[in-house]
Formats: C-alpha cells, sequence, structure tokens
C-alpha cells in the first residue's frame, strides 16, 4: 500500500496508462523505429505545452468525474478529522477503506 496521505493529485497510475496507450495508437505498431518515436515524441510535447498556455490564459481545466470528485472530498473529510483529533488513525482507516471499497 502506497502512502498518498498528503496527496492531492492522481492516487494511481492510470493517467500514465492512458499515455502509453494514446502513444501506442498514434505510433501505430507494436515496435516503431526511432525516427516514427520521436516524431511523435515531439507531437505529445507541442500538445502539452499547448495545455499549459491554454491553462494559463485560464481556459477552464478539464473537469474531474463527479464520482472521483465526490470520493475526493469524502477521504479530504476522514483526512481532515483525523488531523483535529476528532477521529483515532483506526477510525481513519476504516473510513478510508470504506470509501475505497476495499
Amino acid at each position: 500500500m502506497w502512502n498518498h496521505f498528503n496527496t492531492d493529485g492522481a492516487r494511481t497510475i492510470s493517467h500514465l496508462e492512458g499515455w502509453h496507450a494514446a502513444l501506442d495508437k498514434a505510433v501505430g505498431r507494436p515496435k516503431p523505429n526511432i525516427f516514427i518515436l520521436i516524431k511523435e515524441l515531439k507531437n505529445q510535447q507541442t500538445n502539452f505545452e499547448l495545455d499549459l498556455i491554454a491553462q494559463k490564459n485560464c481556459n477552464r481545466p478539464q473537469k474531474m468525474k463527479t464520482k472521483h470528485k465526490k470520493l475526493e472530498e469524502r477521504l479530504s473529510f476522514a483526512k481532515e478529522r483525523l488531523q483535529n483529533g476528532a477521529i483515532s488513525i483506526l477510525e481513519y482507516m476504516d473510513a478510508i477503506m470504506f470509501h475505497l471499497h476495499l
């Protein structure tokens, strides 16, 4: 189990798996030569930089799914209660296991 007590962002590597799947699809073959791979990585870098510019210009970021937003709120609430001393560490563990369906 990884410690994500202070994590505010993604808690899984799903976003990396998604990027890898998109890269595979864009390249279009299981073993591309180095030039095709470099070309696609440059395209990905350009798209990433354009996304950063859009965020700096106050364009709205991609909206979080409602179920993930609710989960994040529940986990934050449990964390806050633990830090305030309202619940013990065991009660905190029970709370997060319930919300994560472990």
